[in-house]
Protein backbone atom coordinates (compact mmCIF):
# COMPACT_ATOMS: atom_id res chain seq x y z
CA UNK A 1 0.00 0.00 0.00
CA UNK A 2 0.94 3.28 -0.81
CA UNK A 3 1.12 6.11 1.60
CA UNK A 4 -1.00 8.19 2.96
CA UNK A 5 -1.37 12.10 2.68
CA UNK A 6 -3.25 13.88 6.08
CA UNK A 7 -5.06 17.38 4.77
CA UNK A 8 -5.76 20.20 7.35
CA UNK A 9 -6.59 23.78 7.42
CA UNK A 10 -3.58 24.31 10.38
CA UNK A 11 -0.57 22.41 11.23
CA UNK A 12 0.01 19.76 13.24
CA UNK A 13 2.23 19.86 15.43
CA UNK A 14 4.74 16.79 15.92
CA UNK A 15 3.33 15.10 18.80
CA UNK A 16 -0.19 15.21 16.68
CA UNK A 17 1.13 14.31 13.62
CA UNK A 18 2.95 11.06 16.07
CA UNK A 19 -0.90 10.51 17.24
CA UNK A 20 -2.30 10.14 13.74
CA UNK A 21 0.55 7.88 13.18
CA UNK A 22 -0.11 5.61 16.21
CA UNK A 23 -3.73 5.46 15.30
CA UNK A 24 -4.11 4.99 12.27
CA UNK A 25 -1.23 1.79 12.17
CA UNK A 26 -3.73 -0.73 13.94
CA UNK A 27 -6.18 0.39 11.46
CA UNK A 28 -4.31 -0.04 8.24
CA UNK A 29 -2.62 -3.28 9.37
CA UNK A 30 0.55 -2.30 8.32
CA UNK A 31 2.86 0.33 9.16
CA UNK A 32 1.87 2.86 6.54
CA UNK A 33 4.13 6.48 6.31
CA UNK A 34 1.64 9.50 6.55
CA UNK A 35 2.60 12.73 4.77
CA UNK A 36 1.25 15.87 6.75
CA UNK A 37 -0.23 18.57 4.41
CA UNK A 38 -1.11 21.91 5.66
CA UNK A 39 -3.46 23.75 3.15
CA UNK A 40 -4.57 27.19 4.49
CA UNK A 41 -7.57 27.17 1.98
CA UNK A 42 -9.19 24.06 3.17
CA UNK A 43 -12.27 24.37 5.36
CA UNK A 44 -12.14 23.31 8.79
CA UNK A 45 -11.54 19.85 9.14
CA UNK A 46 -8.75 16.80 8.14
CA UNK A 47 -8.50 14.78 5.23
CA UNK A 48 -7.25 11.34 5.23
CA UNK A 49 -6.38 10.25 1.29
CA UNK A 50 -4.66 7.09 -0.20
CA UNK A 51 -4.51 5.47 -3.50
CA UNK A 52 -8.43 4.88 -4.41
CA UNK A 53 -9.63 6.49 -1.24
CA UNK A 54 -10.82 9.79 0.62
CA UNK A 55 -11.78 10.06 3.98
CA UNK A 56 -12.78 13.57 4.97
CA UNK A 57 -14.62 15.39 8.05
CA UNK A 58 -14.95 19.31 6.98
CA UNK A 59 -17.24 21.87 7.94
CA UNK A 60 -18.49 21.82 4.35
CA UNK A 61 -19.31 18.27 4.34
CA UNK A 62 -21.02 18.54 7.48
CA UNK A 63 -22.93 21.59 6.63
CA UNK A 64 -24.01 19.82 3.06
CA UNK A 65 -24.94 16.59 5.38
CA UNK A 66 -26.76 19.26 7.56
CA UNK A 67 -28.85 20.63 4.95
CA UNK A 68 -29.54 17.35 3.26
CA UNK A 69 -31.02 16.18 6.99
CA UNK A 70 -32.86 19.50 7.64
CA UNK A 71 -34.75 19.39 3.75
CA UNK A 72 -35.37 15.73 4.07
CA UNK A 73 -37.24 16.61 7.48
CA UNK A 74 -39.10 19.83 6.29
CA UNK A 75 -40.03 17.72 3.17
CA UNK A 76 -41.66 14.82 5.41
CA UNK A 77 -43.27 17.43 7.57
CA UNK A 78 -44.74 19.49 4.72
CA UNK A 79 -45.98 15.83 3.04
CA UNK A 80 -47.83 15.39 6.26
CA UNK A 81 -49.10 18.68 6.43
CA UNK A 82 -50.44 18.41 3.09
CA UNK A 83 -52.06 14.98 3.88
CA UNK A 84 -53.96 16.59 7.13
CA UNK A 85 -55.10 19.02 4.87
CA UNK A 86 -56.38 16.75 2.02
CA UNK A 87 -59.01 14.85 4.37
CA UNK A 88 -62.07 15.65 4.88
Amino acid sequence: MGGCTVTTAFPLDATLQQDWQTALNPLLGIETPLRFHHDPNAACGIMLEMPGHRLAWTLDSYLDGFGEALAQVLNSQAAVVADDHARP
